[in-house]
């Protein structure tokens, strides 16, 4: 997969789905103010419709820009008390659900947390495999 991916999704819902996009700059300023660089494809995303997206399947999560500042704090909540690690430095959460289970960039892949376990578990290699799995699952 690659960009193209994201550009078939945005031309399928941008005339039956609210969808919207950040800009370069919003994005830009997200990263400096975490301390990190996101994978590109990410960033393709957050451009196109990190604002707003109608992806059924993700109803019920935070997963979009005006979340993300939240989000890298609720994950960190999340695992706050329990004997585990922290977040990864460099990781940047993408994706929580309802505040029980969450996705993050890091090392160059996604990886994944639900409360009760005691381990991260690398589940794709790339945000676009993530996106394909919500956004087309087979």
């Amino acid at each position: 997969m690659n960009e193209q991916t994201y550009e078939a999704f945005y031309q399928a819902h941008v005339e039956t789905h609210n969808v919207l996009g950040c800009s370069e700059n919003e994005v830009s300023v997200l990263e400096r103010m975490h301390g990190v660089r996101l994978p590109e494809d990410y960033r393709r995303f957050l451009v196109l419709m990190g604002r707003e997206a109608d992806i059924r399947h993700l109803i019920g999560s935070h997963y979009l820009f005006p979340q993300l500042n939240d989000l890298q704090q609720w994950g960190k909540e999340l695992l706050a008390g329990r004997q585990m690690q922290e977040l990864p430095e460099n990781s940047f959460v993408i994706m929580m659900h309802q505040g029980y289970q969450f996705y993050f960039l890091w090392n160059g892949g996604v990886y994944y947390f639900l409360e009760g376990e005691t381990e991260f578990e690398r589940r794709f290699d790339s945000f676009t495999e993530w996106f394909c799995c919500y956004t087309f699952p087979e």
